[in-house]
């Protein structure tokens, strides 16, 4: 069969008059991806126009390779607007450097950079190079996308296949424009666009969502080991076949186990101690070399250098908890905040890590192995509410990662604020950190140094006019998944004159600010539970009496609630507000409906306290 689409010229002319105003755009896109005798050769060519110097920042190019993808064939020049080749690219203006990240102790994966500048706009860059496979697990994983900020008027996917090459297909948003079957090859020719977007909208769906996509799986593939992509459980075999043989632990960790474990009965006991030696007598680092970006290295290795990556600390914690008699699962997993939606009928990597699945009678327990400070069992928000693989012989299948709940999340805030004659307040704070906040504050003795330590804590402060006297931390113990910041503070005339009275603007709960649905462009994604919590106790001058207080307020919907009550107590004034907004996904057509409900609490946030003298 041969059958062809001509893409309509009137379609092109409008994408074309959308770009002019940029400052860089991607003229046109082009790729094809033949295989051929056990490799795959990948061949792109890019064309940028730098419409502007804003533009200039796009002419830094950098062109990824390693052992296992070999990068040949690189050409590049400069066109002015007439096509003329003004500049071409030299050898001695590339550079090849490590794509080391800074928490890596050693990784084999490279980037090749030039950079093409002309002092005339608008310019063209044009590079084409080759990229050459023999050992992999998709033949194709493609998006028109070259930055999330530039747009692409045109891009070509061609794929050629053998004929004897079994593949299933995913596209999105892409369209199929010649498929020929009848030569030596099939051959594939996909066309796609993208205009850059804004995606910095507060709980903005993931930016991978949504963008044109082609993914090409083969039946079979080598990858160190043969694999398949018939389903998830023919994928998990593959992993657990790629990693075999890495459990082995030395006699003298044996021993140590022993040492640990031996007056424990309990399983789930036993699995704590161990974790908890996991984090005291290792440490987190990325070593991606090889097949490292599936391949752990042995347990032994990490016995003997008490360090390793995700993978390598995970198999470590499955072979101690192995030893013991506990059985435990590779578990893969996408830990972005706000992860991209999984293709459930593409079995492939679409994971950037793995943990451990621990099944204790009709209790599950999920252990995250590059953390040296979270307590046993804690789902951290990277990880929660999401799909996850679960790797058992055979039986490799999706699972559901389970939601925090609103108490393991809440932020709890109690303050204690005492007014002198002249309206400035002594304010001590206690704040309770579950979930995301629990997360970064318990790093922050280990992460950043006392004046870093005393912004991050400022802008805890909803106060501009206020002198930070002190703050400390205080974990109670390492079983516990909440932190506790107290801080004490000098706020000047935080009591504001009002005529002949003097109001107070209470503490807010609602720390987010949604667009409006007329200027939402995007779903509204909230993986994770809000729950704020603020109780604020106040002591007023001797000469002042409240005038008006807010009225109570309770607000139940499908997407949260809000409460706001008083009360008086002698001379002491209590305000208490709390928010819970739940995990939740709209859609543009729903969003309104969110949006109305956070617009109503915007009033109540409002509401003010007034104080008059005593006659």
């Amino acid at each position: 069969m041969n059958h062809k689409v001509l893409l309509p010229i009137l379609f092109v002319f409008n994408v074309l008059a959308s770009y002019s105003q940029s400052n860089c755009e991607v003229v046109k896109y082009s790729t094809q991806c033949e295989l051929k005798s056990g490799k795959l050769v990948q061949i792109d060519t890019i064309i940028l126009q730098i419409n502007n110097r804003s533009g200039e920042k796009y002419s830094e190019i950098e062109i990824p390779f390693s052992k296992m993808l070999k990068l040949s064939d690189l050409n590049a020049w400069i066109e002015d607007t007439n096509g003329t080749v003004v500049r071409k690219l030299k050898n001695s203006d590339i550079t090849d450097k490590s794509e080391v990240s800074n928490y890596s102790l050693y990784e084999d994966d490279f980037v090749r950079t030039f950079s093409l500048k002309h002092n005339s706009y608008p310019y063209k860059i044009c590079y084409t190079y080759k990229q050459t496979k023999t050992q992999f697990v998709s033949i194709v994983n493609w998006t028109p996308v070259i930055f999330s900020k530039v747009s692409t008027r045109s891009a070509f996917l061609t794929i050629i296949l053998p004929k004897d090459c079994v593949v299933k297909k995913y596209v999105n948003s892409s369209e199929i424009i010649s498929a020929d079957t009848t030569g030596v090859n099939n051959k594939y020719v996909f066309y796609s666009s993208y205009e850059k977007v804004d995606n910095n909208q507060i709980f903005a769906e993931p930016f991978g969502n949504n963008i044109p996509k082609v993914v090409v799986l083969p039946k079979e593939f080598l990858f160190g080991v043969k694999g398949g992509t018939d389903s998830w459980a023919e994928f998990g075999d593959w992993f657990l076949n790629l990693n075999k043989g890495s459990l082995d632990l030395p006699d003298s960790e044996k021993t140590t186990i022993d040492r640990l474990i031996m007056n424990i009965t309990d399983p789930k006991e036993k699995a704590k101690v161990l974790y908890y030696y996991l984090q005291d007598h290792t440490r987190y680092i990325n070593v991606s070399i090889g097949i490292g970006g599936f391949k752990a290295y042995p347990a032994t290795y990490v016995s003997t250098n008490k360090y390793g990556d995700c993978k390598a600390l995970t198999n470590y914690m499955m072979a101690l908890l192995e030893y013991a008699g506990i059985k435990s699962y590779y578990t893969l997993i996408n830990s972005s905040r706000e992860p991209e939606k999984l293709i459930e009928s593409m079995p492939c990597p679409q994971f950037n890590h793995i943990i451990l699945t621990i099944p204790f009678g009709k209790d599950t327990v999920w252990l995250e192995n590059t953390s040296m400070a979270e307590p046993f069992g804690y789902i951290r928000s990277s990880i929660q509410n999401r799909k996850a693989l679960l790797i058992e012989q055979n039986n490799s299948r999706l699972i559901n990662i389970p939601t925090t709940s609103r108490k393991q999340i809440s932020l709890s805030r109690k303050t204690f604020i005492s007014f002198n004659e002249q309206g400035n307040a002594d304010y001590k704070t206690e704040l309770i950190f579950g979930g995301n906040n629990y997360e970064q504050y318990n790093s922050l003795n280990n992460y950043y140094n006392k004046k870093e330590q005393d912004e991050i804590v400022k802008e805890l402060v909803p106060f501009q006019n206020c002198e930070l006297i002190n703050w400390e931390i205080i974990n109670s113990n390492r079983d516990s998944a909440t932190i506790r910041l107290n801080s004490k503070l000098n706020i000047y005339k935080l009591l504001k004159p009002l005529g002949e009275d003097f109001y107070l603007t209470l503490n807010p709960v609602l720390q987010y600010t949604f667009e409006r649905p007329s200027n939402r462009k995007f779903p509204l994604q909230i993986p994770y539970p809000i729950n704020n919590v603020d109780t604020a106790i106040y002591q007023f001058p001797d000469k002042l009496v409240l005038k008006t207080i807010p009225e109570n307020v309770n607000v139940k919907t499908n997407f949260g609630y809000y409460e706001l009550t008083t009360k008086q107590v002698g001379e002491t004034f209590y305000v208490i507000k709390k928010l819970s907004i739940f995990p939740v996904y709209c859609d543009l057509t729903d969003y309104s409906a969110f949006y109305n409900f956070i617009n109503s609490l915007r009033d109540f946030e409002k509401k003010v306290i007034v104080l008059k003298s005593k006659i």
